[in-house]
């Protein structure tokens, strides 16, 4: 009886010391391994080093996405407007600090101690690189502002955050010489002094991203870990690197810092001098540190390793507390593989990848959609971007850092700030589920049609693939000369225009795209022929495009068309779509 005492105890022990998990969520979904499980191919390559390459550079050509390209910025400016711009950019807002509200003088001391640093008309931009990693803040002060008493870990001032070694302009100086005002390439913002160190000529600058651009890089692939106490290099001792930190490989040598370098990686890393000034030092990584020489290839074993290397972390707005927000873990996680995603979540599902609409569907074809994608895909609604893992048991499962939420049947909002998974079924603040509020789908590949070369109209055609608007026939073909028919038409702006998709009002000739083409003529975009058909089959004229493209885009300049009565290509009618504007 006692051996059986003691063995009960024994595993209510274990069951207790189990990690708390959210509701349908099981210990082994938990761990990478059990999603992996479900991939048919988990080593399948999604995307190749030059594919990334140039989604990187699509995603830094979008304006939608709001990237800067650093090196392209204009080196003079007027620094009087800017300083001014920066100043009243500076509002009286109602929030509070050390439980305390804070006054409109707290405002009135930052617009004194930006319009008080000297400036001139013709200002020289300034290069710098980051040392350690740093906050970006809304203003130049390091307190936290928040609009709740209730809540100091959500700080209206805090914007993002920065890695070691990502390189800055800097545009203007607060008066006392503690802040800047920097650009870097996902945002803007103002920088503490003590966390960056100016190049010493353009050329620096410009040469450390070269090298960062290159392959001869170390990319750390763990959470985070911190350097070696370093006596005789203070400025490395203990330096902290996160997730997806890129540094470039040093030379060989095999003595440093009074140590054999054995069993070490060598990497190039930025660091200040006592006079602010960028000296660029080597340092040593232990190989038995997560890091990886080059990026990891994109394939869903390595999404999933990665991603759950965050499991359980805080959350922290912006970047704060020395966390990461749902968009900037998928920036980490994806910055192991070499891609460059925006800053905020609206502008990741801007990205020129393949973006699946899901606005206008019902929770049933919204969770069809989902369970035909591939895992590691993301999911965003307004707000909100995650991972997609996988089903289970009937519910969808994903992955993110998410600050509130609340669970079927309660109608109490909690906090778990944390990187938690969940299925789609937790409610949002709102008491609607994530899946009914789910606006899109991203899958980390640029859409390619076999039959697009030499065609004008090319680009045009790949922006809307990329947006889900228009397909190829599965077999990797467009058809971009075929005529475009009305309900291929019908389908394409339903998508376009994200309309909620309808059944009504039925036709007798349709049975394929009923609800894409109820949806069109539901909300007056196009009409059927006035004796309960739609045509589906027939091909749209030029005419009848520019008709419709009237009612939806009034203000577009298009060419005239209304005398044409010639078919419409495919190709052609994706060219009109973009040039409207949609």
């Amino acid at each position: 009886m006692k051996r059986m005492i003691a063995l009960l105890l024994t595993l209510l022990l274990c069951q207790q010391a189990l990690a708390a998990t959210l509701p349908d969520v099981t210990q082994e979904m938990s761990t990478p391994d059990y999603w992996i499980a479900q991939c048919a191919q988990p080593d399948r390559i999604f995307a190749t080093a030059a594919e990334i390459k140039k989604i990187n550079a699509d995603t830094l050509a979008a304006p939608e996405t709001n990237l800067y390209d650093l090196a392209a910025l204009p080196e003079w400016f007027d620094g009087v407007a800017a300083q001014q711009a920066l100043a009243d950019a500076v509002v009286d807002e109602l929030c509070y600090s050390d439980g305390q509200l804070v006054p409109a003088s707290y405002f009135a001391a930052i617009r004194r101690n930006i319009l008080g640093a000297a400036t001139s008309r013709n200002q020289q931009l300034e290069y710098a690189l980051c040392t350690r990693g740093t906050a970006l803040r809304l203003y130049p002060v390091g307190d936290i502002l928040t609009d709740d008493l209730n809540d100091p870990e959500f700080d209206l001032a805090q914007v993002s955050s920065m890695q070691v070694g990502e390189p800055m302009v800097i545009s203007a100086w607060t008066a006392d010489k503690k802040w800047a005002a920097v650009t870097v390439n996902t945002y803007r913002g103002w920088a503490s002094a003590d966390d960056f160190a100016i190049c010493t000529s353009r050329s620096q600058w410009l040469s450390y991203q070269t090298q960062r651009a290159g392959e001869d890089v170390l990319v750390v692939t763990g959470d985070r870990f911190t350097l070696e106490q370093n006596l005789l290099s203070p400025q490395l001792s203990g330096l902290t690197l996160d997730m997806g930190t890129v540094l470039p490989l040093a030379e060989p040598v095999q003595t440093l810092d009074g140590r054999m370098t054995y069993h070490n990686e060598l990497v190039t890393v930025p660091t200040r001098d006592a006079k602010g000034n960028c000296v660029l030092q080597t340092a040593m990584i232990p190989q038995s540190r997560d890091v990886q020489r080059g990026y990891l290839p994109l394939t869903q074993r390595n999404l999933l390793t990665q991603m759950f290397k965050m499991l359980g972390n805080r959350y922290g707005w912006g970047g704060m507390l020395a966390a990461r927000d749902c968009s900037q873990l998928t920036q980490m996680v994806y910055r192991c593989f070499g891609l460059q995603l925006p800053r905020d979540t609206a502008q990741q599902a801007a990205m020129p990848v393949t973006v699946i609409p899901l606005s206008g569907y019902d929770d049933a074809e919204k969770a069809r959609v989902i369970a035909s994608l591939p895992t590691g895909a993301m999911l965003y609604f307004p707000g909100h971007i995650m991972f997609y893992l996988g089903a289970d048991g009937g519910r969808q499962y994903v992955l993110s850092a998410v600050s509130v939420l609340a669970l079927p049947g309660e109608a109490a909002v909690s906090r778990p700030r944390t990187v938690v998974v969940n299925t789609l079924d937790v409610l949002r603040a709102n008491q609607k589920t994530w899946l009914s509020e789910m606006s899109c789908a991203i899958v980390m590949q640029q859409p390619s049609f076999s039959d697009l070369a030499g065609i004008a109209e090319e680009s045009d055609i790949l922006r809307l693939a990329a947006r889900g608007v228009v397909t190829g026939d599965g077999s990797g073909c467009f058809h971009p000369e075929d005529a475009l028919t009305r309900r291929e038409f019908a389908t394409m702006l339903s998508r376009l225009l994200q309309l909620k998709r309808s059944a009504e009002p039925a036709f007798s000739d349709v049975t394929i795209g009923a609800e894409e083409i109820g949806a069109v003529c539901a909300a007056g975009v196009m009409l059927g022929t006035g004796d309960g058909r739609f045509l589906p089959d027939a091909a749209v004229t030029a005419r009848q495009a520019a008709t419709v493209l009237a009612r939806i885009a009034p203000d577009a300049q298009l060419p005239d068309m209304q005398a044409l009565s010639e078919p419409l290509t495919r190709a052609q009618a994706a060219a009109l779509l973009v040039q409207a504007g949609l």
